[in-house]
């Protein structure tokens, strides 16, 4: 493996593990992620730490658990004072961020470390910051009609537009670029027929859509790295590609019974079982992780357990850059080094539905309020 010149992290909003054909899918769904991964780090087992996007993609920065970090809800604000690894690289990397999605952007203070972060709505934060809570300027605008509430998202393909741009006019200096994509999470904000009393509990119709939505998403993907070829050092850079949680898609039917979703818009309510967010089943917290490392000639599968906490570590012993005492994660690279290690052991939460869980050599244990269960090895009972 060579030292990278560009790292480029992509995070997918709620995309699962089985529809990728390098996790063994076989409809042919995502071409050009099974392209990438050919050349890569392929982490068959690797888990979120929680199924909430802000806690998740939170972990992903500071190399630590929710309950270290302190988000754990979606629209929680980052701490600033949790180190990022972002702001390890700024003295020689470009640092730019481009969320997707209004609970990544500057308001919620996820733009810690970078020297260029792409909110999406401009002017929101000023408005959401006149006012004290639900009492700010933007609700009261809103709710009085003298504003139509903007969008909360971007699609795929206004990043990339916006990606290409930057790229355009970034200049001979290394750089950390982060891509955040919301696409395929408009399967469960904007649910569809299924959610309807003659198609309530359509598993089938269901999967169908995600797996659509998932199609699109990789043609997006194709186009980034289309642009990544013609703007970059394509050889000489690091491509991570993981998701901040998946998608139940009626694996469990009745998982929601005693969780409330009455405060969460956009969530239907007749078949809690097609959302995210309150189970700690793999369907949820197992996420992709693809790491394309210069130098790399082969695929390399890891069956070993990983985490999404183990990303920044990673990035950082490619860099050759100590790791902070404060993260909790731990180079990916070590696993190839050391074929006798087990794996690590991976923390789990939804706070939403109460469950803690953790995850160790085959074994998942969740703590699901005051009760326990310990679930069968993954290794043979894959589907829960």
């Amino acid at each position: 493996m060579q030292h990278p010149k560009n790292i480029v992290l992509v995070t997918v909003d709620a995309l699962r593990t089985d529809v990728l054909g390098c996790y063994g899918n076989t409809d042919n769904l995502t071409p050009a992620l099974d392209e990438i991964s050919r050349e890569a780090l392929v982490c068959q087992n690797c888990f979120t730490t929680s199924s909430a996007t802000s806690a998740s993609i939170a972990s992903i920065f500071t190399s630590q658990n929710p309950y270290e970090h302190g988000v754990r809800f979606v629209g929680e604000k980052n701490n600033k004072k949790n180190l990022s690894f972002v702001s390890l690289l700024k003295q020689k990397y470009n640092t730019v961020g481009f969320p997707s999605v209004e609970t990544l952007n500057k308001y919620f203070d996820f733009d810690e470390g970078f020297m260029e972060f792409y909110d999406h709505i401009k002017g929101y934060t000023w408005l959401r910051k006149a006012g004290i809570g639900r009492f700010n300027l933007l609700n009261i605008f809103s709710l009085l009609k003298l504003i139509r509430r903007l969008k909360h998202r971007i699609s795929g393909h206004e990043i990339n537009l916006k990606v290409e741009s930057w790229l355009k006019k970034k200049g001979d200096k290394p750089f950390f670029l982060w891509v955040h994509y919301f696409d395929i999470h408009t399967f469960s904000t904007n649910p569809g027929p299924w959610d309807t009393p003659e198609h309530s509990g359509d598993t089938v119709l269901a999967k169908n859509l995600y797996n659509s939505a998932v199609k699109e998403f990789d043609l997006i993907f194709s186009d980034l790295i289309s642009i990544l070829k013609n703007h970059t050092d394509f050889s000489q850079t690091v491509i991570a590609v993981t998701a901040d949680h998946g998608e139940m898609l009626g694996e469990a039917p009745g998982f929601t019974e005693g969780v409330s979703f009455t405060q969460r818009p956009g969530f239907p309510l007749s078949t809690g079982h097609y959302l995210h967010g309150s189970t700690l089943y793999n369907s949820e917290i197992s996420v992709p992780l693809i790491i394309k490392v210069p130098g790399l000639e082969e695929k390399i599968v890891l069956n070993e357990i990983v985490r999404t906490i183990d990303i920044a570590p990673t990035f950082l012993n490619l860099l050759k850059i100590p790791k902070p005492d404060t993260f909790r994660g731990e180079s990916i690279l070590k696993l190839i080094k050391n074929p006798n290690d087990k794996g690590r052991e991976a923390y789990m939460e939804s706070i939403y539905a109460d469950k803690t869980g953790i995850c160790y050599d085959g074994w998942k244990l969740i703590i699901n309020g005051t009760n326990y269960l310990r679930e069968p090895s993954v290794k043979v009972n894959k589907n829960e």
